[in-house]
């Protein structure tokens, strides 16, 4: 899953490059919480998961509860419903 690598490497710059001082302090319990990414773009076979081109991936975002990620996923998938060969999803990062 070429992807999925891809993914990790656009995780790992955000965590990197994101300084926001206005956010709040982390707790150690939120550090071990398990999180989300939406994403989706044009698919080689609306069966499968296999994305054209990785670059043209929609990322809509990291979430840190399942509901919240269904939300956004649900939300992007419902823009696309006539598109076959696009496809939104979710992936537990950790």
């Amino acid at each position: 899953m070429a992807w999925l690598a891809h993914l990790e490497g656009i995780v790992a710059t955000f965590r990197q490059n994101r300084v926001e001082p206005h956010m709040p302090p982390v707790h150690v319990s939120e550090l071990d919480a398990p999180m989300y990414v939406v994403f989706g773009g044009r698919v080689k076979d609306p069966r499968g998961t296999e994305f054209v081109d990785l670059g043209a991936l929609d990322l809509r975002g990291f979430f840190l509860t399942y509901e919240a990620a269904f939300d956004a996923w649900r939300g992007a998938s419902q823009m696309h419903v006539d598109e076959a060969f696009t496809k939104y999803v979710i992936s537990r990062l950790r």
